[in-house]
C-alpha cells in the first residue's frame, strides 16, 4: 500500500512543479502558445526542474522553443546511441563534441583542442547547446573564456 500511496504522491509532486513552472514561465515570458505550452505540460519532472533553473534567463517565448528544441536533441541522443550524458562514455562523447565543433569552425589550434578536452561533461553539454552560435575560433575563445571565468 505504501507504494501505491508514494506513486500518487509522485504525481501530485510532479503535476505541482509543472503547473508552478508553467506559472513562471507566462509571467516572466508572456503567454506562452497552444504548442508551447503543450510541450511544457508533456515534460517530465528532471527536465521541468532543469526548465526552471533555465527560464530565469528567458527572455522571450523564443528562448522557450530553443530550449525545447536543445532538449529534443539531447533526448533523440540518448535515444540513438542508448545512452545519456550522464552516463559512462566521457571519452566518445568528447569526441563527438570535438567533431561538432570541428564541423562547426574548422580545425581548432592545440590550445582551443586542449580547452575543448578539459572541460567537464556539464560544460560539454553547455558548448554543444552554444555551437550554433559559435562562428569561428575567436567566438570559440571568447565562449570558453566565459564559461572559465563567468565572473569577469
Amino acid at each position: 500500500m505504501t507504494g501505491f500511496i508514494t506513486s500518487f504522491e509522485e504525481i501530485g509532486r510532479d503535476e505541482g512543479q509543472r503547473q508552478l513552472v508553467l506559472r513562471q514561465l507566462t509571467r516572466k515570458i508572456g503567454p506562452l502558445t497552444p504548442e508551447l505550452h503543450t510541450q511544457v505540460s508533456e515534460l517530465k519532472a528532471p527536465a521541468i526542474l532543469d526548465l526552471a533553473d533555465a527560464l530565469l534567463e528567458f527572455t522571450s517565448p523564443a528562448d522557450l522553443a530553443v530550449w525545447l528544441e536543445r532538449l529534443r536533441a539531447r533526448q533523440e541522443y540518448e535515444r540513438r546511441y542508448g545512452m545519456g550524458w550522464s552516463d559512462g562514455c566521457c571519452d566518445e562523447r568528447r569526441k563527438i563534441t570535438s567533431r561538432l565543433v570541428t564541423r562547426r569552425i574548422g580545425k581548432l589550434s592545440p590550445d582551443r583542442q586542449t580547452r575543448v578536452a578539459a572541460l567537464g561533461m556539464g560544460t560539454m553539454i553547455d558548448l554543444i547547446d552554444a555551437i550554433f552560435t559559435i562562428h569561428d575560433e575567436r567566438s570559440l575563445r571568447d565562449w570558453l573564456d566565459r564559461v572559465s571565468n563567468p565572473g569577469a
